[in-house]
């Protein structure tokens, strides 16, 4: 086996495919049949709701994109850090670092798509302790 591709490596591309996939299984979910769009929101927990959000913008909803411009930016900047954590993971040897690297990954790909497709990226898990929202 060549020495890039080696079994954890491999294991990892293989989570990040996975943690891709699941990514968007469960956001067609909650906007499809749980109509989360519709409802707003569901609560679950006393700390865990569900919320339907439109994410324009990075982490905490800064720098939003607010024109065709910025979205393709942020495209843009999310490849190449995806890119970066992809590289990151293949450096690596320890199963738990690349793990945790391949679930970085298959979420930033996931988020790559709802970016492409629609312009935003679909969040929806909502952990909070009474009203502060972390």
């Amino acid at each position: 086996m060549n020495a890039l591709f080696t079994r954890n490596r491999l294991i990892g591309l293989a989570l990040a495919a996975f943690i891709a996939v699941i990514d968007q299984a469960v956001k067609w979910y909650v906007i499809g049949p749980l109509a989360l769009r519709q409802v707003g929101n569901i609560d679950l927990l006393p700390f865990f709701d569900l919320t339907y959000t439109e994410n324009r913008g990075i982490s905490l909803g800064l720098l939003q994109a607010t024109s065709m411009e910025m979205r393709w930016l942020l495209v843009l900047l999310t490849g190449v850090i995806a890119v970066v954590v992809l590289v990151w993971m293949m450096r690596e040897k320890v199963l738990g670092d690349i793990a945790a690297l391949a679930m970085i990954l298959g979420g930033a790909v996931g988020n790559i798509r709802d970016r492409y497709d629609l312009g935003y990226v679909i969040d929806y898990a909502d952990f909070h302790i009474g009203d502060f929202r972390p």
